[in-house]
């Protein structure tokens, strides 16, 4: 039976959540495409206290590769990677607005804010009762209030 990559990842998904959190750690995305190697499962995972080790991968990786062979989602050759979000992963709601409060972002706004659409400065705080995020300004230092329904992409952004 075909499935489409959608598929793939989704099924994937749903066959590693309980084994990863059990490891204590979350599923942060699938990915499958193929590449000029051939195709590849990239399977990300979070921790929602901490970073992600080479450890953790090497873990994740021992445990879902014989479960993903088993259970035949994927009737072709492959390669398994684990991976962490990166550096610069992307922020995904409130939840990792206020997880990482006080690290340098970038947001992508749908519409323009302080005559912008395109803002990079600190997390400074989440307002909850106004749905802002506020965001110190990396060029100005001047505090930014964003609506949370105009970030159409954010990602943490690597500081030397």
């Amino acid at each position: 039976m075909y499935m489409s990559r959608e598929e793939v990842e989704e099924k994937v998904k749903e066959l590693s959540k309980d084994i990863v959190e059990e490891m204590g750690l979350e599923i942060f995305d699938v990915k499958f495409a193929k590449g000029s190697r051939g195709w590849v499962l990239t399977i990300y995972i979070d921790r929602e206290d901490g970073y992600i080790s080479i450890e953790d991968c090497e873990a994740v990786s021992k445990m879902l590769d014989p479960i993903l062979d088993e259970s035949d989602i994927i009737n072709h050759s492959y390669t398994l990677e684990i991976s962490s979000p990166g550096m610069d992963r992307p922020l995904r709601g409130v939840k990792d607005y206020i997880r990482f409060k006080g690290n340098l972002a970038k947001f992508v706004l749908k519409e323009f804010v302080a005559n912008r659409k395109v803002i990079v400065g600190h997390i400074k705080e989440y307002d909850q009762n106004r749905e802002l995020l506020l965001v110190e300004d990396r060029d100005t230092a001047k505090i930014i209030e964003i609506p949370i329904e105009l970030i159409s992409k954010a990602n943490l952004e690597v500081e030397f």
